[in-house]
C-alpha cells in the first residue's frame, strides 16, 4: 500500500455464456472437474497467463507476481500436467518469480509420496505454492508444517463469524 504498486494478483475465469451472462465458477468448475475438462480449462488459462505475464510486469510492475488456481486432477493427472507446466515456464524464460500456483488444502489431505514429489519439483523450479481456502477443510495450522508453501489464503467462512472479543 505504501509504494501503490501493485505486486500479485490472481488469474480468474468467468465463464461468459451467450444466454445467461457471466457464469460464477461455483457453477462451472466443480463439473469441469468432474469431467476432466477441469485439465483444459487450466491449460488455457495458463497459456494466457505466460502470454501476458511479461508485458504485464514490464507494464505495471517488475515484481508482479500472478498466482493460478490448480486441480488436484493436475497433481493426479498422468501426462504430468503441473510438469508440463514448470517445464513450458522454463522454454519460455519466464521468472519463476512472476508465477505461483494455488492448491486446496484438501490436495494435500490427501498426499502420497507422488504429490510430495511433484510439489517439490515446483519449489524447486522457483515457483510459489499457497493454499487456497483454507479452512473449508479438515486440516489444522499444525498441518502446514509438513508442506512448503509460502502463503496461505484463508476462506472467509473461517473468519466470518469471528467478533472482537470472542473465543473465536
Amino acid at each position: 500500500l505504501k509504494s501503490q504498486k501493485l505486486v500479485k494478483a490472481e488469474a480468474l475465469i468467468r465463464w461468459q455464456h451467450p444466454i445467461h451472462g457471466i457464469v460464477s465458477p461455483f457453477d462451472f468448475i466443480p463439473l469441469a472437474e468432474e469431467t476432466g475438462l477441469i485439465i483444459e480449462i487450466s491449460d488455457w488459462l495458463f497459456n494466457q497467463v505466460i502470454k501476458d505475464i511479461t508485458h504485464w510486469r514490464n507494464s505495471y510492475s517488475e515484481n508482479l507476481q500472478i498466482s493460478i488456481n490448480t486441480s488436484p486432477r493436475q497433481y493426479k493427472d498422468g501426462d504430468g500436467n503441473i510438469s508440463r507446466w514448470l517445464e513450458y515456464i522454463k522454454q519460455e524464460e519466464i521468472n519463476p518469480k512472476a508465477i505461483a500456483f494455488e492448491i486446496t488444502e484438501n490436495l494435500l489431505m490427501d498426499s502420497q509420496s507422488e504429490l510430495e514429489g511433484i510439489l517439490a519439483e515446483v519449489k524447486d523450479a522457483g515457483i510459489e505454492l499457497s493454499i487456497d481456502d483454507f479452512g473449508t477443510g479438515y486440516s489444522s495450522f499444525s498441518y502446514l508444517r509438513e508442506f512448503q508453501t509460502s502463503y496461505v489464503k484463508i476462506d472467509k467462512s473461517f473468519v466470518q463469524k469471528m467478533s472482537q472479543g470472542s473465543s473465536d
